[in-house]
């Protein structure tokens, strides 16, 4: 695998990453609180890519 883009409601969340391992602290604080589809689209060298099975999320941020 040469590289993951990971997704939020079909938006990029940061830069594609190439090295393992390919995860991604992502803060919902900067998204608004409701329904989000998450996703991720590996890539291969050849520049194949497939996209992941979609993760149903919901962002519950309150103000404290």
């Amino acid at each position: 695998m040469a590289g993951v883009q990971f997704r939020v409601d079909g938006a990029n969340v940061g830069a594609e990453l190439t090295t393992t391992p390919y995860t991604l602290a992502w803060n919902t604080t900067q998204n608004a609180s409701g329904a989000r589809v998450l996703t991720a689209i590996a890539r291969d060298a050849a520049g194949n890519q497939t996209t992941s099975t979609a993760v149903n999320v919901t962002i519950a941020n309150s103000v404290i």
